[in-house]
C-alpha cells in the first residue's frame, strides 16, 4: 500500500504527497536487527563493534612524537580561540531554537 502511494505521487508529480510519503516511511517503527555478523547476544554484538573500531582506529600507523606535537598545536589553537570567543547561555538557546525539529 505504501509503495503504491509512493509510486503514484512520483508518477503524478504530486510533490506534497511525495514528501508526505517519505516522512511516513522515515517515521515508521524500524525493527531492530538482533543478529550482526552471525552474533546474536547483545554483549557479543557490542564486543564485535568494539573490535571493529579498534581495528579501524589502529589501522593507520602513527608516530608518538608526531601525535604529541599535533596535540600541542591543537590545544594552542583552542586556547587562542577561547580568548577571543565568548558564548553566552542565550547564544546557545538561540542556536538550539533555530535548529529544525527532529534534527
Amino acid at each position: 500500500m505504501v509503495k503504491e502511494r509512493f509510486a503514484k505521487s512520483i508518477m503524478e508529480n504530486q510533490t506534497r504527497d511525495f514528501y508526505s510519503e517519505i516522512n511516513r516511511m522515515k517515521n515508521s517503527k524500524a525493527r531492530i536487527c538482533d543478529i550482526v555478523d552471525g552474533v546474536g547476544n547483545s554483549s557479543d554484538i557490542a564486543n564485535l563493534f568494539a573490535d571493529k573500531y579498534e581495528e579501524l582506529y589502529s589501522s593507520v600507523p602513527n608516530d608518538h612524537d608526531d601525535m604529541a606535537s599535533l596535540k600541542v598545536e591543537i590545544m594552542s589553537a583552542v586556547d587562542k580561540y577561547n580568548e577571543v570567543c565568548v558564548v553566552s547561555f542565550n547564544d546557545v538557546v538561540d542556536a538550539v531554537n533555530s535548529l529544525k525539529h527532529g534534527k
